[in-house]
């Protein structure tokens, strides 16, 4: 699709300077009358249950405390013909990163039954975001205000070649299990949300990657959705959401050609660990000169960052040690084929 400009905004921000108090310890700042931000849109599909689309972001926000480079959005929501929402929630998804000149590339999907009510517009808000890296003299994190609002209409065809829904479950001899729920595509990149049964509750990450006839594609990030909510990371059916960008036209895939693997699950290395965990790096950390580690009222060891007593070159040993003598690994393969 050709990409189109939806809207330039120049010259029109609130006036510069600090507004006032937001929050504890949050400053509210308005961007400066400087700011000019244009936003493109390159594709957008839906079906009926989601919305995607795809833009960029150029240009700069400016503020009294300097130039923001973080990712612009501050929020989205698709609206109905009427103007209501319909989707904007936890349950959606933002890619948002660099795009190599300056300015951010942003792929979303929104989750609804659009069977019920058609989508007609989509709603970017750019501002209303922190800036984590902002400067102040007591330390306070900046909240950058709304720059503005860009819509623009929703496609009025269905893209059903936009979203794949793998039937397949996978199990290893390990004994684990993956389900795919679903796979959105946009053109520059493949969401998979897929879900694993997992030994137990613990801090486990995988090692997966599509392969489209043969060709393997890394995975570019992953996050566990709405992980902040109770009861989430307590559960051994955990769910994953995974972005792998350089994929091919979504379009021209052949059916079989495009699959998901994971080769095997890693638990990360913990901060704590109980007696037998300890048992295993105790020795090392002696050659060290560490002794004098005692459990907490759990009865866990803890430990992390650096050892004040060591250089640098021992630190970065006794690291490598403890990941290599605590790394847990449980082997698939798990292989779904998507599309």
């Amino acid at each position: 699709m050709k990409t189109k400009t939806l809207l330039v905004l120049s010259g029109v921000i609130l006036s510069a300077g600090l507004l006032g108090a937001f929050g504890m310890n949050r400053i509210f700042s308005a961007a400066n009358s400087t700011t000019d931000v244009n936003v493109n849109l390159i594709w957008s599909a839906y079906t009926n249950d989601h919305v995607a689309i795809e833009y960029s972001v150029q240009g700069q926000i400016k503020t009294p405390y300097g130039i923001f480079t973080g990712c612009p959005v501050g929020g989205s929501a698709v609206l109905d013909g009427t103007g209501t929402k319909i989707s904007g929630s936890d349950n959606d998804f933002t890619y948002c990163r660099p795009d190599g000149n300056g300015g951010y590339l942003v792929t979303q999907f929104f989750y609804s039954d659009y069977g019920k009510n058609k989508p007609e517009k989509v709603k970017i808000t750019i501002g209303d975001v922190d800036d984590a890296d902002a400067a102040t003299n007591n330390g306070a994190v900046v909240h950058i205000a709304p720059v503005g609002d860009f819509s623009f209409s929703a496609p009025s065809q269905q893209d059903t070649q936009s979203v794949s829904y793998p039937s397949d479950l996978a199990q290893a001899t390990s004994g684990l299990k993956m389900k795919i729920n679903r796979v959105d595509f946009s053109p520059s990149l493949a969401k998979v949300d897929a879900c694993l049964t997992l030994p137990d509750t613990g801090d486990w990450s995988l090692d997966g990657y599509l392969l489209n006839a043969g060709q393997k594609i890394s995975l570019e990030y992953w996050t566990i959705p709405n992980f902040r909510k109770p009861g989430i990371l307590d559960s051994t059916n955990r769910c994953y959401s995974m972005v792998f960008t350089g994929i091919p036209d979504y379009k021209t895939i052949k059916k079989g050609d495009l699959s998901y693997i994971v080769e095997k699950i890693s638990r990360n290395t913990p901060d704590c660990v109980n007696a037998t965990g300890l048992a295993k790096i105790k020795d090392e950390l002696q050659k060290y000169g560490i002794v004098s580690l005692q459990p907490d009222t759990a009865g866990n060891y803890c430990f992390a960052g650096a050892v004040d007593s060591l250089a640098a070159a021992d630190n970065a040993r006794l690291n490598i040690y403890i990941q290599n003598a605590l790394k847990e690994e449980v082997d698939g393969p798990l292989t779904i084929t998507i599309k």
